[in-house]
Formats: structure tokens, C-alpha cells, sequence
């Protein structure tokens, strides 16, 4: 799986300078954190499709679920930041998607597709956001953000590759 990342790095054009891009302004998205996992999520919460997710069966949001996926977001984050496109990168990310697509998840089915999709084109956006309000060069923020998306393609690749390498298992009827 290194391998078709390094592939797909070349073929996005994710070059040295990006690497170093990411890893120069990581701070500055790792600041906000707190921020990006909160409108991540408070965004999830709204939209029909993803809402039953962290949702309660009386409909409240179940605020332990939603706490412990937002650590495991901003670990993601982090882990992100320091742009180390390795073995273990890869594998991490294929697995992240494998479990978003084949456990059963709340409310009894698997996260479709699109919704990594968007959610990504959502943090995408606000990483984007950031860059643009944090730092004053606005030619480095530009550079860094075109850096970023890159790298939050590649990683969108890998999850997807987890959605369709293997089959699913059948659903429970």
C-alpha cells in the first residue's frame, strides 16, 4: 500500500516542498484543533444522512460518541500534520476505511462512502479557512492550502481504498 501512495503522491504532484508546507504550517491547523473537530461534528449532527450516527435513540447526541470520535479526528489531525507518507501512514488510513465501511456502526449500518467525501471536502475547507486567517502571508497560506488539499486527497484515496479492496461483509436481515 506504501507503494500505490507514493504512486498517487507523484501522481497529485505532492512534492517535497508540499511535504515541508504541511509540516510548517501544522501548528498553526493543530491550534485549531478543538475548533475543526467541533464544527466537524456539530456538522454531522445536522445533516440527515449523517445525523443517526451520533445520535441517541431518544435523538439527543450521544456526547460520549461524539467526544471520543473527535479525539480520534484530531489524532488523525496530528498525524496528518507531520506528512510522513510511509508504511504505516498508508495502512492506517486503508484501515480507517475499513472500519468506517464494513463494521456495523450506530444506527445499524456502515458509513457510505459519500459521507467520507464530504466530510473531508468539509475539513478540506476549514483547513483552507484557517491557513488564509492565521497567516499573514497570504501567498504562504495559498501554497500551504493547495499542500494540504493534496495531502487530504491522498488520504481520502487510502480510506476509499478500504471502502472497495474487500467485500463487506453481508448485512445482518
Amino acid at each position: 500500500m506504501d507503494v500505490h501512495l507514493q504512486q498517487m503522491a507523484r501522481f497529485v504532484g505532492f512534492t517535497e516542498e508540499d511535504v515541508e508546507l504541511v509540516r510548517r504550517t501544522g501548528p498553526v491547523i493543530l491550534a485549531h484543533a478543538d475548533e475543526i473537530t467541533k464544527a466537524v461534528y456539530d456538522h454531522l449532527l445536522e445533516q440527515p444522512g449523517t445525523s443517526p450516527f451520533f445520535r441517541l435513540p431518544d435523538g439527543s447526541p450521544d456526547e460520549a460518541r461524539i467526544a471520543n470520535r473527535r479525539k480520534g479526528l484530531a489524532r488523525w489531525l496530528t498525524r496528518t500534520a507531520e506528512a510522513k507518507l510511509d508504511y504505516s501512514f498508508a495502512w492506517h488510513m486503508v484501515a480507517m476505511g475499513i472500519s468506517h465501511s464494513h463494521r456495523i456502526q450506530k444506527p445499524g449500518s456502515r458509513v457510505p462512502g459519500p459521507f467520507m467525501v464530504g466530510t473531508m471536502s468539509f475539513t478540506q475547507t476549514a483547513v483552507g479557512q484557517i491557513l488564509l486567517q492565521d497567516l499573514d502571508d497570504t501567498e504562504l497560506a495559498a501554497r500551504a492550502s493547495v499542500a494540504w488539499n493534496k495531502l487530504l486527497m491522498l488520504e481520502l484515496d487510502l480510506l476509499l481504498t478500504g471502502y472497495y479492496s474487500i467485500s463487506p461483509p453481508p448485512e445482518d436481515h
